[in-house]
């Protein structure tokens, strides 16, 4: 799927992340996978293209008490997500196989 996010503090409004600094390209992941937060995931399952959601990610579920670049230890989260596009994902043909049954 492709999104587009802004990542904030609950605490101060700081924004700490966003897919419109990288030139307005949207985010890109395979929902399910370990490339994001688990709580995306669970937050972002069942979205439609074009919908917009806000997910409020405890610290717990967020990046707990290490924190991260620009995320305090302990830190609520508040992401703000547009669904720009919905993929299936291509999944690899097994080697020494052809397509036949």
């Amino acid at each position: 799927m492709k999104v587009h996010y802004v990542g904030k503090l609950v605490a101060t409004g700081k924004i700490f992340a966003s897919s419109f600094h990288t030139g307005s390209q949207p985010f890109r992941f395979t929902l399910g996978s370990d490339e994001v937060l688990s709580a995306w995931n669970q937050g972002l399952d069942g979205m439609c293209e074009g919908e917009r959601r806000r997910l409020m990610v405890p610290w717990h579920m967020a990046f707990g008490e290490k924190g991260t670049n620009g995320v305090p230890p302990f830190s609520d989260l508040q992401y703000d997500f547009e669904l720009v596009e919905l993929s299936v994902p291509k999944i690899p043909k097994a080697k020494g196989t052809k397509g036949e049954l």
